[in-house]
């Protein structure tokens, strides 16, 4: 074996910390996420969708893949957006005006990456 292979293996030991690491991140993106589904504060789709990111990436897309990860954002976009929407229409259907409407879309935006 050449230097220059030695220096890229890692030993076995460190292989398996850094999965036991991935694996309760993961897991703890996971409970927040679902946490987040309840409590307004948190995201919790972005949560999901971040554990199963790392899950991807510790297991190396093996479970996972990456066809199905882009449909889980995709979903996980696709709810949050209807979460906006939701709001810009409940503010038209109460009577709120065309600013009300944009206020609640762009609030939405803003608190979720800000709230």
């Amino acid at each position: 074996m050449s230097a220059g292979a030695r220096s890229i293996r890692k030993p076995a030991a460190t292989l398996v910390v850094m999965e036991v690491l991935g694996f309760a991140l993961t897991a703890l993106l996971l409970a927040a996420g679902l946490v987040g589904s309840v409590v307004p504060a948190l995201p919790g789709t972005a949560l999901i969708v971040a554990g199963a990111l790392v899950h991807a990436l510790v297991t190396d897309f093996a479970p996972i893949g990456t066809g199905r990860l882009l449909i889980l954002a995709g979903l996980s976009v696709a709810g949050e957006s209807l979460d906006y929407l939701a709001g810009a229409l409940g503010a038209r259907k109460f009577g709120g005006s065309r600013w009300a409407q944009a206020g609640a879309w762009a609030g939405g935006i803003v608190g979720f990456f800000f709230g």
